[in-house]
């Protein structure tokens, strides 16, 4: 399985997605990071429901999400672009 947005470069996020930056994935929910969200980390990995739930009630930014995401899932992204995630 791999996370939409990152797969597919001609992915468009919902504007819900777009707003905190997650899609919702084969029932997963994953923080998204994209040349469309100025000031986005330069990583990706799975984010937890509970996590994400809470971030869309409280309305976190951006600066919020390193904290959000579990270390030991994040994937780095480098000058090769986007890259595919597998679960």
């Amino acid at each position: 399985m791999t996370v939409a947005g990152l797969a597919d470069p001609a992915w468009i996020p919902h504007p819900s997605e777009a707003a905190f930056g997650f899609a919702v994935v084969d029932g997963g929910v994953d923080l998204l990071c994209s040349e469309r969200q100025p000031g986005a980390p330069l990583f990706s990995g799975p984010l937890s429901p509970e996590k994400a739930d809470t971030a869309a009630t409280k309305g976190r930014s951006t600066a919020d999400w390193p904290d959000m995401v579990d270390e030991d899932l994040v994937v780095p992204r480098g000058l090769a672009g986007r890259r595919a995630i597998g679960r």
